[in-house]
């Protein structure tokens, strides 16, 4: 047991640490606790995930005043009839894109160092590259396009498949990633909404604590072990499939008599 999470808890922060917020601007933004983090150093990138329907106004300037890094933002679709068709939402693809603008000019205005990523996500065959490239390439800094996957339990029966790589047999984010959600459950995947993959709570052990845990451990010997199909969360989840980082080849390295025997693979070092 150890004191609850706080910014000391890694000082100075890992060299890859992420502090993100995922559609943090749909309905409201965590502003003060970006602040917040900001001040105490916490992450080496500040990011909030949003779909940028409510990116404007207030909500825009305080988001560019809280000491965020990186905003990733959402299109759905290039057109407006597309956007309502994939979102079931009454804003528009031409919204989301001025809502961009108008952020990306008060940031140049402000000098204000934030890097701006445009990511298109959409299965709508007119959505084409080209279009989104017109679009957003002089709004954002960099652009993407990301094929659409499930994402954990969710959408079970539909398995969409990123890059081929049907046969992936671990994900490797367990191995670097922990995410704390608001009421302080600490879980390894940002997807995992219903805390099945939990592997302990902030409110009560340290961030160092949880990561050296039993808990993380159970779950990583299972992956390199070959049975994530045995979990709930991850049996049909394809996001993983197109990772760069493929652990597949440690599979056969993981005895199955628990975590406990996990060291062994000397898959990473604390």
């Amino acid at each position: 047991m150890g004191p609850p999470a706080s910014a000391a808890t890694f000082h100075p922060p890992p060299r890859d640490s992420v502090l993100s917020y995922r559609r943090a601007v749909v309905k409201s933004t965590p502003t003060s606790m970006i602040a917040q983090c900001a001040r105490n150093g916490v992450g080496s990138r500040l990011e909030v995930t949003t779909n940028g329907s409510r990116l404007k106004g207030d909500t825009a300037q305080q988001l560019l005043e809280s000491g965020l890094t990186y905003l990733r933002l959402s299109v759905y679709s290039t057109s407006d009839n597309g956007y309502r068709e994939a979102t079931g939402s009454r804003f528009l693809a031409t919204e989301i894109r001025d809502n961009l603008l108008a952020f990306r000019s008060m940031r140049d205005a402000a000098g204000i160092r934030l890097h701006i990523h445009a990511e298109l996500v959409s299965n709508n065959l007119r959505d084409t590259p080209e279009e989104f490239r017109s679009q957003y390439a002089e709004i954002a800094d960099t652009i993407g396009i990301k094929s659409l996957h499930n994402w954990g339990s969710a959408d079970a029966n539909q398995r969409l498949v990123q890059f081929g790589h049907s046969d992936r047999l671990v994900c490797p984010l367990p191995f670097y990633e922990l995410v704390v959600k608001a009421n302080g459950i600490v879980t390894v995947c940002c997807v995992d909404w219903n805390n099945k993959l939990a592997v302990g709570d902030a409110n009560i052990n340290s961030l160092i604590d949880i990561w050296n845990g039993e808990g993380l451990r159970a779950l990583q010997a299972v992956h390199l072990s070959g049975r994530r199909n045995t979990l709930d969360s991850c049996a049909s989840c394809t996001a993983f499939h197109g990772h760069p980082d493929n652990l597949d080849m440690l599979v056969t390295r993981v005895p199955m008599n628990g975590p406990q025997d996990l060291d062994r693979t000397a898959v990473f070092s604390l």
